[in-house]
């Protein structure tokens, strides 16, 4: 899962793609921005490499950003413009607890509510440790990991692949149960390459 070669992947898996004509996409970058980014990616790998995603878009593209932590701090509607993109993720920085379910389904709806009529393909690119933790008083990891995988089945019930991204120590078979669910893929990156 390359940036340079991203968009044919996403081209070749997504079910809302044309077989014969060039197709575009819309996608949502979900982005941890959790106090554990501290210790997992204390260099914002996931920063330099979601704008490497961007920078990869093709001009009619079109991205969302979601920045979260035990909830959103971060939101922009689909949009063209990467000003407005690279912005929102430069603004994304590293407190609170993490809730990935939240992220999740902020973009779903995000791609969903974004007027679709020319059929583009939606995916998700989900940039995190994978480490749920709500923090004191909130819910159990446990079912914060439910709620991550409930929000990765109304993805995939939309049609909307969920590439996961694992930084640092990553639960792994979390975010590999994420992309399953929606016929996505799982990385792991030590740096923002």
């Amino acid at each position: 899962f390359a940036v340079s070669t991203w968009n044919e992947i996403i081209n070749a898996s997504g079910s809302n793609f044309g077989e014969s004509e060039q197709a575009f996409a819309d996608i949502g970058f979900v982005i941890d921005s959790s106090g554990s980014m501290d210790r997992n990616d204390p260099s914002g790998y996931r920063k330099t490499a979601a704008k490497r995603f961007v920078d990869a878009l093709l001009q009619k593209d079109r991205a969302s950003v979601v920045g979260f932590d035990d909830g959103i701090v971060e939101r922009t509607a689909v949009t063209g413009d990467r000003t407005i993109i690279d912005d929102a993720i430069s603004g994304i920085g590293p407190y609170g607890g993490t809730n990935i379910a939240e992220g999740i389904g902020a973009s779903v709806t995000e791609l969903t509510e974004a007027s679709n009529a020319d059929k583009r393909g939606q995916a998700i690119i989900l940039l995190t440790d994978g480490q749920n933790d709500a923090g004191f008083g909130g819910p159990s990891e446990t079912s914060l990991d439910e709620q991550t995988r409930e929000a990765a089945r109304r993805a995939a019930a939309n049609n909307i692949t969920i590439y996961t991204i694992g930084l640092g120590d990553a639960d792994t078979s979390l975010l590999q149960e994420v992309s399953s669910i929606t016929n996505g893929s799982f990385e792991t990156i030590s740096s923002a390459e």
